[in-house]
């Protein structure tokens, strides 16, 4: 990712969050994703509410731009191609907003039995 970029942007606004919510749970099946404090977390990945936004991403040597940046604006439209389950495909122009990086971070829980220690020997 390149800078310029702005620090803990909250996903709370404008649905965001959910959006993200359902894209993690469609694309990763076999795992569950729900917001914080959410009734039915209990053994579930839960979603942080902050990310990072970034202006462009680099792959090799091609940058990729945003709406963020208007210095690289020109490379933010894209053709985005979608699948469905009976094999057909459609295609959308779109420009990209911004990238982000969020990081998630799987929590488990722990239950402690006894208040009691035992040397290491």
């Amino acid at each position: 990712m390149l800078k310029p970029f702005s620090e803990n942007i909250s996903l709370s606004a404008d649905r965001i969050l959910d959006l993200m919510i359902a894209y993690y749970n469609n694309t990763y099946e076999n795992l569950k994703f729900w917001k914080p404090f959410e009734t039915n977390s209990l053994n579930s990945i839960i979603i942080p509410v902050k990310i990072n936004k970034y202006c462009c991403c680099q792959i090799g040597f091609e940058i990729f731009g945003s709406t963020f940046s208007p210095k690289h604006q020109k490379s933010s439209y894209i053709l985005a191609k979608f699948t469905f389950e009976n094999n057909s495909i459609d295609i959308y122009s779109g420009q990209i907003q911004f990238f982000f990086v969020h990081e998630i971070k799987q929590m488990c829980n722990v239950e402690l039995w006894n208040t009691e220690f035992y040397p290491k020997n």
